[in-house]
């Protein structure tokens, strides 16, 4: 169900039921389908279904079991270039010592770097053909005293 889910919200367009074939090797779409419809997050008209909504966010994780479903989507998310078999691009591992001042100014650019991911969806999005993933997971802490 995540798998269509996420082809249907992130395409910039309607598609036929079909193209979810190449993608899904699931002989249940429309169970799939019934499914999303039912939840409200995609709409159908013959043929062709569509995402209502292309930037939907997730409640906050306050139980057990959003906490472990979220899980499983994350996991999900980070397998996903695989899935659709993406080329990567940049692959790399960074292991430094920076003052807070840095770490702050690194902080802000990756959240200016999101910003402007998210907004390439209200700019012209129809020329909007490329599709990305992107992970970052940045630690801090603070360098062991001997």
């Amino acid at each position: 169900h995540y798998m269509a889910f996420v082809l249907l919200l992130l395409s910039n367009q309607a598609m036929q039921k079909k193209h979810l074939e190449r993608y899904l090797a699931n002989t249940q779409i429309p169970e799939i389908i019934k499914d999303l419809k039912e939840a409200r997050l995609i709409k159908e008209d013959g043929d062709i279904i569509c995402s209502i909504s292309n930037d939907l966010k997730f409640p906050p994780a306050q139980t057990q079991a959003l906490k472990h479903a979220y899980a499983k989507l994350k996991e999900w998310d980070m397998n996903l270039d695989k899935s659709l078999n993406l080329n990567t691009r940049i692959d790399t591992t960074l292991i430094h010592r920076v003052s807070h001042r840095y770490l702050t100014m690194i902080l802000n650019h990756c959240h200016l770097l999101f910003d402007i991911i998210k907004t390439s969806e209200h700019i012209k999005h129809e020329l909007n053909d490329r599709l990305i993933t992107f992970n970052l997971r940045l630690s801090e802490g603070h360098f062991p005293k001997s």
